[in-house]
């Protein structure tokens, strides 16, 4: 086989390789299932065969609609594989709330070492910055380590880590607010661990008559 003969049929390759891969995910989406292709990822130990589970076109707001996704989480949690989790997309147009807390769910249950996974939250898109900083939270809570928070250069994302650390942690320390927190987070701050305490006296420590009033609500209301 001459030379020129061979780059021809490596350039033909190249060229309809999407498209014999679009032909294989249509094949395999249609013929099996979201549990059949897990299943098969776990017997040959690839997850990357998630990639080709098919996509959900009714689901509700539960699971991402990706179905690759919830793939990747079943095969990171059979077979304690945290690694698998990193194929949960996060990033461009997948920074959805339901893909970043799967993925958040994923590593904790496939026991990653969850201190240094925590860093995996800048893989969020950086227009998601909020989202970041609840993931950030994530991680603290389950720490139980309010400097998961404190390392975080950004101050919106820090101030979201602290705001969603003190929603979740269990009896949190109303001192964090004034001592680490921008002055336009304070109020959010007392609110959120007014609600985490259920303590009206924490509802008097916000400066805004508005939130005072609807933080006494929501706690008498609950």
């Amino acid at each position: 086989m001459s030379k020129v003969v061979l780059a021809i049929i490596i350039i033909l390759v190249v060229i309809t390789a999407p498209i014999w891969l679009f032909i294989l995910y249509f094949l395999m989406s249609s013929l099996y299932s979201t549990n059949d292709v897990t299943s098969m990822a776990e017997r040959l130990n690839q997850p990357w065969i998630c990639y080709f589970a098919p996509f959900d076109q009714n689901c509700g707001t539960e699971l991402p609609c990706r179905k690759p996704e919830v793939c990747f989480n079943n095969f990171a949690v059979k077979n304690k594989n945290y690694k698998a989790c990193d194929y949960i997309s996060v990033g461009g147009l997948s920074a959805d709330k339901a893909n970043i807390d799967l993925r958040n769910q994923c590593y904790l249950a496939s026991g990653a070492p969850l201190r240094e996974t925590a860093k995996k939250c800048f893989d969020i898109s950086e227009r998601e910055s909020w989202s970041r900083g609840d993931c950030f939270g994530f991680f603290a809570t389950q720490l139980k380590d309010q400097e998961v928070c404190q390392g975080i250069e950004d101050g919106e994302i820090r101030a979201r880590c602290y705001l969603t650390y003190v929603k979740k942690i269990f009896n949190p320390d109303p001192n964090i607010c004034a001592q680490v927190l921008p002055a336009k987070y304070i109020d959010d701050c007392y609110l959120q661990i007014a609600w985490n305490k259920k303590d009206l006296s924490l509802c008097q420590k916000i400066k805004d008559p508005e939130t005072v009033k609807f933080c006494k609500n929501e706690i008498l209301n609950d």
